[in-house]
């Protein structure tokens, strides 16, 4: 459950000794149908999702923002023998730095 609505209706659930499971599952189900009467509940939701993503994604390290990935140099057609080692450059900038991969389309 996200912290925005934990907090909110914490009292709700916690609010008296909770003897048994079956004591627990019914003040979670009214918690929740009393969050869903709330208005504007789900913009605040939203907004507290975003504000936990920036976080999170800030404190990861990765600068805020990003760059689409730029193909700097790949080289169309390679010619080898059947068998053979080959090689394939390919170059890319981007933010974060993107990773390669070969896909071989024949395959698909």
């Amino acid at each position: 459950m996200d912290f925005f609505l934990l907090s909110y209706k914490e009292l709700d659930v916690w609010g008296l000794p909770i003897s048994s499971v079956e004591d627990f599952i019914p003040r979670v189900s009214v918690a929740a149908e009393r969050i869903c009467d709330l208005p504007g509940i789900f913009w605040n939701v939203k907004s507290s999702m975003h504000r936990h993503y920036s976080a999170c994604h800030t404190s990861s390290g990765q600068p805020h923002a990003s760059t689409l990935p730029r193909v700097t140099f790949n080289q169309a057609q390679v010619r080898t023998e059947e068998g053979s080692p080959v090689q394939l450059p390919c170059v890319a900038q981007g933010n974060p730095p993107p990773t390669y991969r070969y896909v071989n389309l024949k395959a698909f």
